[in-house]
């Protein structure tokens, strides 16, 4: 008996020390009798010994091993992300190694972005023992996410780039074609003469206080773009009827002039009466702008 403690204490320091070399934390888990779990380097990722994860789940195992897989799912993963882990497991039944990355939970309740690594073995006796591998890929995600959005934004009005409005457009449009949505294409007027006599930092604020004004005056759920210069365009989303475009527009134009008597011109487009499909559909919007830049300080809408 010394000789096989011995052994399993052995092998447990060559565990923690693989554990460490991979700065991540490993965990074995026999699935028929649940409370045969080695987790090593637990602190790096949850902030507990292992001794204190094991006190977590003793609640749960006398479960039958279905049950106990939900609850220990519930447990640690993201509720958005347990779908994706049930999924993964059943390929992992199925003799398939996995690796995905899913958001865990940790101390104080809260969430990090994990990458985990997840294959399954026989142990001696025949009975099969998962092995896993956690490694903290948080700072990875939000440093990925920022570039993302720094890509996907206009650096100045903090607004969707052209590139990033057309990708967005085309996609929402495809994928929802029930929908009923508005285009609103928005031009400055007069927006030249400011920079041309007040200087280029003046109309940066008349640009600012533009983008500004948008985000209030529109739903979380429709998409801001600075399309260009002195352009924005708004893909109003799930719109009951046309009449809530025109009266946004309205909303917009009674702002009035500013300071330097820059006003707005705005042309709108709605799907699907003008036109199913996204680059038509910009097409009539900008149509629409051509005729009420006709105007100044006005809208209309492509019939």
């Amino acid at each position: 008996m010394p000789d096989i403690i011995q052994e399993l204490k052995a092998y447990k320091r060559r565990f923690a020390a693989v554990a460490k070399a991979a700065d991540a934390c490993v965990f074995e888990v026999n699935m028929n009798r649940p409370t045969s779990i080695i987790v090593e380097n637990s602190e790096m990722i949850f902030g507990k010994t292992e001794n204190e994860i094991r006190a977590e789940m003793e609640a749960i195992w006398g479960l039958s091993p279905e049950d106990y897989l939900r609850e220990a799912i519930e447990c640690f993963i993201h509720p958005d992300d347990v779908m994706q882990m049930r999924e993964r497991l059943v390929r992992l039944g199925k003799g398939k190694n996995e690796e995905f990355e899913v958001r865990m939970r940790v101390f104080e309740g809260r969430y990090l972005w994990c990458c985990l690594k997840l294959m399954v073995l026989a142990d001696e006796a025949g009975e099969p023992v998962v092995l896993g591998l956690i490694r903290n890929i948080h700072k990875e995600k939000k440093q990925v996410s920022t570039l993302e959005q720094e890509i996907q934004l206009d650096s100045f009005t903090r607004l969707y780039t052209k590139k990033r409005f057309e990708e967005l457009g085309r996609s929402i449009i495809g994928e929802n074609p029930e929908e009923k949505m508005a285009l609103l294409f928005l031009d400055l007027d007069n927006f030249k003469q400011v920079n041309d006599q007040y200087g280029h930092m003046e109309g940066d604020k008349v640009l600012l206080s533009v983008a500004q004004m948008l985000r209030a005056a529109f739903r979380k759920q429709d998409i801001i773009a600075r399309f260009g210069g002195d352009e924005f365009t708004i893909l109003m989303r799930d719109i009951p009827d046309a009449g809530i475009a025109v009266r946004k527009a309205e909303g917009i134009l009674a702002a009035g002039e500013n300071a330097y008597g820059v006003t707005k011109s705005i042309g709108i487009a709605i799907y699907p009466e003008a036109a199913i499909e996204y680059d038509l559909l910009m097409e009539k919007a900008d149509q629409a702008l051509y005729i009420a830049k006709k105007r100044k300080n006005a809208y209309h809408i492509y019939q």
